[in-house]
């Protein structure tokens, strides 16, 4: 029975917080019926499967979770009513609309990353990630500022 990907997603993430380094120490984990009772899991991937999982991903398919991303803090910006950037605070409501009108764009985000992203190769998509941040740093502390 295959792994289902969540399973790979926590054992990788647990075996960092058990102290693992690397996907090798998966392999420790495994054989630890102690570390098992404590997950409650019969089994746990091995550091092939694990490894094999990890090869899957493509810079698109990484590329999507930022749109995704967004979407969750435009969310939580609008239900925990911090969204004063997003609407009028003088007319109520403005927040919601904005809100909505960020899923086309996200989606936009998302169709863009599958179709055009993959063709990009690892290196310019890690420099054109490195810029994306600098910009956002730079803005936030330009408005930090009150500039």
């Amino acid at each position: 029975m295959p792994y289902h990907e969540s399973d790979h997603v926590l054992n990788i993430a647990y075996n960092a917080l058990c102290g693992g380094t690397c996907l090798e120490n998966l392999e420790l984990r495994r054989n630890d019926q102690a570390c098992l009772d404590a997950l409650g899991a019969q089994r746990i991937p091995g550091p092939t499967a694990a490894g094999d999982f990890c090869r899957r991903f493509k810079a698109a398919y990484i590329a999507t979770e930022a749109p995704g991303a967004l979407g969750v803090h435009v969310v939580k910006l609008l239900a925990y009513g911090g969204a004063g950037d997003l609407g009028d605070a003088g007319r109520p409501g403005t927040g919601v609309i904005t809100g909505v009108l960020c899923v086309p764009a996200v989606d936009l985000g998302s169709w863009l990353s599958t179709h055009l992203l993959a063709r990009v190769s690892a290196r310019a998509l890690g420099v054109i990630m490195q810029w994306m941040i600098l910009v956002a740093a730079a803005l936030f502390a330009l408005r930090a500022a009150g500039m």
